[in-house]
């Protein structure tokens, strides 16, 4: 109730709906009757949207710079009939660029989730 109060969370709907009834008042009036209420509601909504595009963009890079690493492996490094060695080395620093991008991605993402809370 206080993190409600100190505008730092919003309590579940099962709390909504006691308070509603314990002052006997409308859930419109308790939810849509303060512009600030509205106005919150609106924007941890969006918030916690962008707290979970935020973890899943940091897995999907994390699993690229995996997949780079793994492609590597199995593409593996040949000698041409020239004497020039061929390999996708390419592949290694993307590799590593993925995961430091997944990295941070998913250090954002936990910093934003438990400031959240």
């Amino acid at each position: 109730m206080s993190s409600w109060e100190n505008n730092r969370n919003l309590p579940d709907l099962e709390m909504v709906v006691l308070i509603a009834q314990t002052f006997n008042i409308s859930l419109d009036n308790l939810i849509l009757g303060d512009t600030t209420m509205t106005d919150k509601l609106v924007k941890d909504g969006s918030e916690m949207k962008k707290i979970k595009w935020n973890l899943y963009f940091s897995i999907t890079m994390i699993i690229t710079g995996i997949i780079s690493f793994l492609l590597f492996t199995l593409i593996g490094s040949t000698v041409d009939s020239n004497g020039y060695l061929q390999e996708p080395f390419f592949l290694v620093p993307i590799g590593y660029l993925f995961l430091l991008v997944g990295l941070i991605g998913g250090v954002t993402y936990l910093i934003r989730r438990f400031k959240r809370n």
